[in-house]
């Protein structure tokens, strides 16, 4: 176990993958997951999230962060490969991007006993535009096997989580009500992805709907 945890800042690239020029206004999400048990076997949430939009040269800062004490007696860990970066921008494939080994220790789970993560997955990220038809594109976003949007959307009923990637939210938003509004999306109509309002979890932050509902407002 290590005495605490601490994530370098994490500098990355998001580009067109067919044109190879700068994509702006892409939203990547990193997220540090801790695993329980001994052997890891369950997800025990985030340990962080952090959101950051691409800038006009397709460039992105995620901050990481400072020294983060952690008991060495909670038999949890941030396992290997962390964090998870997801980029995803409305009309494009959402691709997911692990960290390299090269970063950890060869045992799963383990740092140095100065906890420090660095990034050393890809630098480049490469998202890839969907169909112009919204029909088309509706229906080949819901198909996508590796859409990594619902990995990080069920967990947001945690507390105020969900407030932490509103971007991510928003983009993701844009695709699914565009499939409401083609009569498109099958099951409840509605922001259905979101924590509902006033629910006993969602503690001082505003409902997930009610707040998604407003977004739609102001981008409709």
């Amino acid at each position: 176990m290590v005495p605490y945890y601490q994530q370098s800042p994490i500098h990355l690239t998001v580009l067109d993958a067919d044109t190879q020029m700068p994509v702006q206004g892409a939203v990547v999400v990193a997220r540090w997951t801790v695993s329980k048990g001994w052997f890891q076997t369950y997800n025990a949430g985030a340990f962080e999230l952090q959101e950051a939009l691409s800038d006009s040269e397709g460039k992105v800062l995620l901050p990481g962060f400072d020294k983060r004490w952690w008991p060495w007696f909670s038999n949890s860990f941030i396992p290997a490969r962390q964090p998870e970066i997801v980029v995803f921008k409305y009309k494009y494939v959402p691709e997911r991007y692990l960290n390299s080994y090269d970063s950890q220790s060869s045992k799963p789970g383990l740092r140095d006993l100065s906890g420090s993560i660095e990034w050393k997955g890809k630098k480049t990220l490469n998202i890839s535009a969907l169909p112009d038809d919204p029909s088309t594109r509706f229906q080949k976003f819901m198909g996508l096997s590796r859409n990594p949007l619902p990995f990080l959307i069920p967990a947001l009923d945690h507390g105020c989580t969900w407030t932490k990637m509103k971007h991510m939210i928003i983009e993701y938003d844009k695709q699914m009500h565009e499939g409401e509004k083609l009569g498109l999306l099958k099951g409840p109509a509605g922001p259905w992805y979101m924590p509902p309002e006033k629910t006993a979890y969602s503690g001082d932050c505003p409902g997930g709907i009610e707040w998604i509902e407003a977004q739609r407002a102001v981008e409709f």
